[in-house]
């Protein structure tokens, strides 16, 4: 990666280029550690993303859970299907409507995103505490701006 400009009128493509490889080589190897240090069996990006949600947002439907995530009901029907027989997804009808089925975790799942949560922040930590302090400033002060960024990305 090297110097790019990011004045307002030059941003280029490249600087947006580096930023969501930074960000990829992040999340993958985060992930890979946080899986490979838990015992459990693994999940996949997918399944993980699903818990994920539906910790944030407890009782989505499965259509809401999919908008979310931006993939089709029926791949997420099947994610859905997945994880109950794991045990790590709750189904319940909807008392209004019988038709919709809302999602919560199990107390198995809950338990294993914390480990999971746990690991992949320690090893972030870890990792930052090797980079020089000018390093980790530089980290945290562009945290407010990647959150804004992510705000302007909705859709």
């Amino acid at each position: 990666m090297g110097r790019r400009t990011t004045d307002c009128t030059q941003v280029s493509t490249a600087v947006a280029e580096d930023l969501l490889r930074s960000i990829a080589v992040i999340r993958r190897r985060s992930r890979y550690i946080a899986r490979e240090t838990g015992s459990d069996p693994h999940l996949t990006v997918a399944q993980v993303e699903l818990l994920r949600l539906i910790d944030a947002q407890p009782r989505l439907s499965v259509a809401e859970a999919a908008a979310e995530l931006h993939l089709a009901a029926n791949t997420v029907s099947t994610l859905v299907g997945q994880l109950s027989r794991l045990g790590l997804l709750d189904r319940a009808y909807d008392t209004v409507d019988r038709r919709v089925i809302h999602l919560e975790l199990t107390e198995a799942s809950k338990h294993r995103l914390q480990g999971w949560r746990r690991r992949r922040l320690n090893a972030v930590a870890k990792a930052m505490r090797s980079l020089e302090p000018a390093e980790r400033e530089k980290v945290a002060t562009a945290i407010p701006a990647f959150e804004r960024l992510g705000e302007m990305l909705k859709t």
